[in-house]
């Protein structure tokens, strides 16, 4: 005969299904394989979510309920650290980049470069939810997949070399003279000069300010930055404003949107001895180049990052990894 199920137990499920039933009001598809069970007053969980959004609500919800101690935060299966081999793959098979979108038909939100694995998890009509490997998560069309629901051998991502909080990456082997790879970093970012601004893109086409200096700092370091500018500030050593250098990210908030700005410092070429700041200008349509100081008169500052220690910086290309000059 089964147990009876406790008070406590009734009013958790109860949140729970409440939870899930707001979120599947919210997004077309949502991705949630948790259990709640509850033990002497004990809540565990187990399977995951996708987002951390839909944690905190499981945690806040169920956490208000009289008599549940210390209530877990369910895993994330969009954690880049998430065990390769309990989610879906899929290889993203376009001759061409692809868009990510924010929804099924919505706005760009990245793009990326073939060829590459990717997390799959949903698939809807004609679009299918998956993660980039910059941890990016967004509908792409369905036929732009190859192999869905293949698991690989090994973890497609293992050798990617993720921007780290709190720290400039060093390599461990393969290092190249400050100068030769500052060299490098400098023309990629100026070859870009006056080509357009695009919310969303991070292609040497046109790219948005944060795609702008995660592509440079991908094709020439081999580090790989989140997409979002708020999450870029939150990688790399904290830098004092007047120990900037060249190959450091400056981040401002830009005064007439109040958007969070990202540019890529380096040794101007008009002004000996001086800074400049590169970086792809919404306002100005435009990758365009200005002195530091024009720079952070027309912004209000915000920090500094030093994500590469480019004495040191690793030139370790991927399988997955596509350099693209033109």
């Amino acid at each position: 005969m089964a147990a009876a199920t406790s008070p406590l137990d009734a009013a958790v499920q109860e949140a729970v299904r409440t939870v899930r039933a707001r979120w599947q009001q919210t997004l077309p598809i949502v991705v949630d394989s948790t259990q709640w069970t509850v033990r002497a007053g004990q809540v565990s969980v187990t399977g995951a979510v996708l987002t951390q959004r839909q944690a905190d609500d499981y945690v806040t919800a169920i956490s208000a309920i009289r008599g549940t101690q210390s209530v877990p935060r369910p895993p994330l299966l969009s954690d880049p650290n998430a065990p390769w081999s309990d989610l879906q793959w899929a290889r993203l098979s376009a001759e061409e980049p692809i868009d990510l979108l924010q929804r099924p038909g919505g706005e760009l939100q990245n793009q990326w470069s073939p060829p590459a694995w990717v997390r799959l998890f949903a698939v809807q009509n004609e679009h299918s939810l998956v993660q980039l490997p910059d941890g990016t998560i967004g509908w792409v069309v369905s036929t732009q997949l190859d192999a869905a629901g293949a698991v690989p051998t090994e973890d497609p991502w293992q050798h990617i070399r993720r921007a780290a909080p709190s720290r400039a990456l060093t390599p461990t082997d393969s290092a190249v003279p400050v100068g030769d790879l500052l060299e490098q970093a400098s023309q990629l970012a100026r070859s870009r000069l006056g080509r357009p601004y695009l919310w969303g893109g991070n292609l040497p086409r046109a790219s948005d300010c944060s795609g702008f200096v995660q592509s440079v700092i991908w094709g020439v370091a081999g580090i790989l930055l989140p997409k979002n500018t708020r999450d870029q500030q939150r990688t790399g050593e904290p830098v004092p404003v007047d120990e900037t250098r060249a190959g450091d990210l400056v981040f401002v908030r830009g005064r007439e949107l109040g958007l969070h700005h990202v540019g890529m410092v380096l040794e101007s070429t008009k002004e000996p001895n001086r800074l400049s700041v590169i970086h792809a200008s919404m306002s100005r349509n435009a990758i365009l180049e200005e002195g530091w100081s024009a720079f952070l008169d027309r912004h209000d500052y915000l920090d500094t990052r030093r994500v590469v220690d480019w004495q040191h910086a690793p030139l370790h290309p991927s399988a997955d990894r596509t350099v693209r000059h033109d």
